[in-house]
């Protein structure tokens, strides 16, 4: 995987049906947000930073995008209404071929029961409902936030499967176990 900065170009699946729909997200991720400052000069160029965008209209193309490298996408960008794949299905089709990709699902579902599933489950990182972010920097902040979430508890995750804090981990339950079976 890439080393992301925030002055590196963004690199997006969008996986989208609707031409009007994808032209639109296309259009809204190049268009420059005047005015930013958000007191973080990371997200500050995240939001105003250069996009790449790679639109796909059905779940088997994005699988076939990602086939060769999930890694050279910093986000997807899902529909959830396709024609090959609905709802959850298409979530955990696209999770399955990038497990390292933050999802954002950007969506006319507007179900909170299944959206807050996804998100307990790891299965997305965020989600917009179609129609809702309706200015630049909304989608983008979304992203943004959506890839540095998705890294950092990576991160943490590697962090306490090192061999390091097993190692510790080990110990204080074997301190613990010691003390409790002397106690």
């Amino acid at each position: 995987m890439h080393e992301l900065t925030a002055r590196q170009p963004k690199r997006v699946l969008l996986v989208e049906d609707d031409p009007g729909f994808a032209f639109l997200t296309k259009t809204t991720l190049e268009e420059r947000v005047e005015g930013v400052d958000v007191g973080d000069e990371h997200q500050s160029a995240c939001i105003c930073g250069k996009w790449i965008i790679s639109c796909v209209d059905t779940l088997a193309k994005a699988t076939d995008a990602l086939r060769p490298a999930p890694d050279e996408f910093d986000v997807i960008l899902l529909d959830m209404m396709l024609p090959d794949g609905w709802k959850e299905d298409a979530v955990r089709i696209i999770r399955n071929a990038a497990p390292d990709v933050p999802i954002v699902v950007q969506s006319g579902i507007d179900d909170i029961e299944l959206v807050s599933t996804l998100l307990l489950q790891g299965e997305i990182s965020d989600y917009i409902v179609k129609g809702n972010s309706n200015s630049p920097r909304a989608l983008k902040q979304a992203i943004c936030h959506a890839i540095d979430f998705f890294h950092t508890k990576r991160a943490g995750v590697e962090f306490l499967n090192s061999p390091r804090v097993r190692a510790a981990t080990k110990n204080i339950n074997g301190e613990v176990s010691d003390a409790a079976r002397a106690g």
